[in-house]
C-alpha cells in the first residue's frame, strides 16, 4: 500500500485547534474524514514536538519518488510510453522494478477512482428531470455524432466529384474511338473499288478531327486530373492543421480538467474550513455569553456581600457605642460609691 500524502502545517494547525476548543478524535475525524483516525491522534501527540509548526521527518525509509515526479507520471500514465520512456521523461534515479510498482499503484488507484459510485438525485430534483437531462445529453451527443460524421464523409466529396467526371470522359472517349473505328471499317466495304482513292482521303481527314478531338478530350481529363490532384493537396492539409489543432485542443481541455479538478478540491477545502470557522465562531459566542453570566453572578453576590459588610459594621458601631455607654454608667457609679 503506498504511503499517504503528508499533511500541510496548515491542517495541523487546524486540528490541534480543533482539539483544543474541546473536540474529542472522533469528531475532528468527523470533520475531516479523509485523514484516517491515527494520523489525526497522532498529529495532536507530536504537536508538542514540533518546532514552530515545522515538519518532523517521517520514519522509515525515505521515498525514492518525489511528489511533482509522482504528479508527472499521474499525468503520462495515459500517454502508452514505455518505462524506459518514462524514466528518461522524469529523469529519476531510481530502478525499473520501483517504476513498475508505481505504475501498478497508480493504475489501482485510477480504477477505486473510477468505480465511484453514480450522483445520487437530490430532493430538489424530480425524476422527470433527471431524465429530460439524461434525454438532452443524448441527443446533444447523438447529433454532434452526425455532424463529425457528414464532415469526414463531405470532406474529400469535392475529389470523388472530380475522379467520377474523368472516368466518365476517358469512357466516352473509348467508346467514340470504338464507334469510329467501326463506322471508318464499314464504309470502306461498302465503298466501290474506283472511288478507293477518295475514300481513302475521306478516311485521313476523319482519322485526323477524331484523333483533334481525343487530344482535346484528353488535354481536358489531364487538366481535371490535375486540378483533382490539387484539390486532394489542399484537403490533405487542412485535415493535418485540423488534426493538430484537435490535438492542442485535447490537450487544453486535458489541464482545464485537471485544474477544474483542482480548483474543486480546493472549494472544498475551504467550505470545511468556512463550516468549522461558523462552528467555532458559535462555541466562542457560547463561552462569551457564559463568561458574562458569570460576571453579572459576581457582581450581584459582590453587592451583597457589601451591603452585609455595612450592616455589620452598623451593628458592630452600636453594640461599641452601647457598652462604652454601658462602661461609662458603671464607671460613674464606681465613682459615686467611692465618694462615701
Amino acid at each position: 500500500m503506498p504511503r499517504r500524502r503528508e499533511l500541510t502545517p496548515q491542517m495541523r494547525s487546524r486540528i490541534c485547534e480543533l482539539k483544543s476548543i474541546g473536540l474529542s478524535y472522533a469528531q475532528v475525524h468527523q470533520r475531516y474524514p479523509e485523514i484516517p483516525l491515527g494520523t489525526i491522534r497522532s498529529t495532536i501527540r507530536r504537536e508538542k514536538d514540533r518546532d514552530d509548526n515545522k515538519t518532523v521527518p517521517r520514519s522509515g525509509r525515505p521515498r525514492k519518488i518525489s511528489e511533482e515526479e509522482l504528479e508527472r507520471l499521474r499525468g503520462l500514465l495515459s500517454s502508452g510510453m514505455t518505462c524506459k520512456d518514462l524514466m528518461k521523461e522524469i529523469d529519476a534515479d531510481i530502478h525499473k522494478r520501483t517504476l513498475q510498482r508505481t505504475l501498478q499503484a497508480l493504475r489501482k488507484q485510477n480504477k477505486q477512482k473510477g468505480r465511484q459510485a453514480p450522483r445520487p438525485v437530490s430532493k430538489t430534483e424530480s425524476k422527470p428531470e433527471v431524465i429530460s437531462l439524461v434525454m438532452a445529453n443524448w441527443r446533444d451527443e447523438y447529433h454532434a455524432a452526425l455532424l463529425v460524421r457528414d464532415e469526414r464523409e463531405q470532406a474529400n466529396s469535392s475529389l470523388y466529384d472530380a475522379y467520377s467526371r474523368l472516368a466518365d470522359r476517358t469512357a466516352g472517349l473509348s467508346t467514340a474511338s470504338k464507334e469510329q473505328h467501326h463506322h471508318q471499317t464499314s464504309e470502306e466495304k461498302a465503298s466501290p473499288a474506283p472511288q478507293r482513292k477518295g475514300t481513302a482521303t475521306a478516311v485521313e481527314s476523319a482519322q485526323d478531327k477524331t484523333g483533334m478531338a481525343s487530344q482535346t478530350q484528353l488535354a481536358t481529363a489531364r487538366a481535371d486530373l490535375a486540378a483533382a490532384q490539387r484539390s486532394r493537396a489542399e484537403i490533405q492539409d487542412r485535415l493535418a492543421r485540423t488534426n493538430a489543432e484537435l490535438d492542442k485542443l485535447k490537450a487544453k481541455s486535458q489541464q482545464d480538467t485537471r485544474k477544474i479538478a483542482s480548483l474543486e478540491g480546493e472549494r472544498t477545502h475551504l467550505t470545511l474550513r468556512l463550516k468549522d470557522r461558523d462552528l467555532e465562531l458559535r462555541g466562542k459566542a457560547k463561552l462569551l455569553d457564559n463568561v458574562q453570566d458569570e460576571l453579572a453572578s459576581l457582581n450581584l453576590q459582590l453587592n451583597m456581600a457589601e451591603d452585609r459588610s455595612s450592616k455589620l459594621q452598623r451593628e458592630n458601631k452600636e453594640l461599641v457605642d452601647r457598652w462604652m455607654a454601658r462602661m461609662g454608667q458603671e464607671a460613674d457609679a464606681m465613682n459615686e460609691a467611692s465618694r462615701f
